[in-house]
């Protein structure tokens, strides 16, 4: 396991809202049952990986800068 992967707990399942004891913390986290593998059931102890995705980060980067430039043009005129 690498530092970007933590342990989750399946707590509990609510409807579609599946209940996490994410790390040695034990933080809740609630989380559509649907973003978990489908054979996930209460009691079962989960990998959660974390990664970042820089090709999204300069995408947004890139289209917030262009949104502040049209807004800076619009209160110029």
């Amino acid at each position: 396991m690498s530092k970007s992967d933590v342990k989750a707990f399946v707590d509990r399942i609510e409807g579609d809202i599946a209940v996490l004891l994410v790390g040695d913390e034990h933080y809740e986290v609630n989380l559509p049952k649907h973003f978990l593998p489908p054979e996930t059931v209460e009691g079962c102890v989960l990998i959660w990986h974390f990664q970042l995705d820089e090709e999204a980060a300069s995408g947004a980067k890139e289209s917030i800068s262009r949104l502040i430039e049209q807004l800076g043009e619009q209160f110029a005129e």
